[in-house]
Parts: structure tokens; C-alpha cells; sequence
């Protein structure tokens, strides 16, 4: 009996950075749902690869939380990850407004039956879509910090310029 009898039968995980902040064009690797181990309940999750940085941040000290400090962004080839715990009150309009960035629909066509579909399989209908994803760091009312992040199609702009733009000290979101 050896350390890794048992290993064909394991689960892999796929895991990536969290989304930090800063503006980048992702590429969708997967879009998926399921139920929480931990008892959270159901979740969406999205899985995708930095093929653009369009602003980045540097790692530096949080005015939000003491002794916080803020990652820097998301590096140019990193797979990063973004999920949601549907039983947030904001959590559906995020999921809708993700998908309606991954699908190219309209966010009044993203319905129940649309999220499941694009959701099922490891979200296989959204492979390879392009998006802008532009996430901030905001405080909570518990004096926590959470990052926001406002999903979009690419535009053509996005996907034509390929410079990145060190983000200025007065465009720093604290």
C-alpha cells in the first residue's frame, strides 16, 4: 500500500489568482455552477487567462483596513478566477451582467434558462469569448475590503492597443 493509492479516483481542482484589481481582456476558460462543500449554497464561477493588461497596480499599502496591503494586478498570462455565492443579494445581477459580457446577449436576454445553459458543462459555449473586466477595491460596511468588478464585451479599442498603463498615483481607487 503506497502514499497515493486512491489517486485515479481524486478530483482535480482548477484553481487561479482571484481577479485583482486593475483592467485587463481576459479569455474565458470556463464558466461553471454547483453547490458549495462548505454549505455556502449554490455558486457561479468563472475561470479565464490574462491575455491583456490595461492598467496595472503595484503592490502598496491599503488606506481602507490598517496594516491591508493591496495586491498588485494580475499578470499577463495568469489564469484568474471569479465566482459568486447566489445567495448574496447582489449576486445574480453580477452573474447576469458577467454572462451578458462572456455571451455577447443583451443583459435583458439573460434569463434563468440562458444562465443554466451557458453555465452547464463547464460553461463550454463561452470558451475562448473575450472580455474587459475592470475590478476595484472597495470597502465594506464590516471595514473589510472587497474587489468589485464591472464585466464588459471587449471592444475593438481594447483588442487593438496593446500597451499597458502603469496606473497613476491619483487613479488609485483609495
Amino acid at each position: 500500500m503506497g502514499i497515493f493509492d486512491g489517486i485515479e479516483k481524486a478530483e482535480v481542482y482548477a484553481r487561479g489568482a482571484y481577479i485583482e484589481e486593475g483592467s485587463y481582456i481576459l479569455r474565458c476558460k470556463s464558466i461553471s455552477q454547483g453547490e458549495s462543500r462548505k454549505g455556502e449554497g449554490p455558486y457561479c464561477a468563472y475561470s479565464g487567462e490574462v491575455v491583456r493588461v490595461i492598467v496595472a497596480y503595484p503592490p502598496r499599502p491599503c488606506s481602507i483596513v490598517d496594516g491591508d496591503t493591496a495586491p498588485a494586478s494580475n499578470a499577463l498570462g495568469a489564469v484568474v478566477s471569479w465566482s459568486k455565492y447566489l445567495r448574496h443579494k447582489m449576486a445574480l445581477g453580477d452573474v447576469k451582467a458577467m454572462l451578458a459580457a462572456n455571451t455577447g446577449l443583451d443583459i435583458d436576454d439573460i434569463t434563468a434558462g440562458v444562465a443554466e445553459r451557458y453555465t452547464e458543462g463547464e460553461g463550454a459555449h463561452c470558451v475562448g469569448a473575450l472580455v474587459r473586466v475592470d475590478a476595484v477595491r472597495v470597502p465594506t460596511q464590516r471595514g473589510t475590503v472587497f474587489t468589485r468588478t464591472v464585466w464588459s464585451e471587449a471592444s475593438a479599442a481594447d483588442l487593438r492597443d496593446t500597451g499597458t498603463k502603469p496606473a497613476p498615483d491619483d487613479d488609485l481607487p483609495f
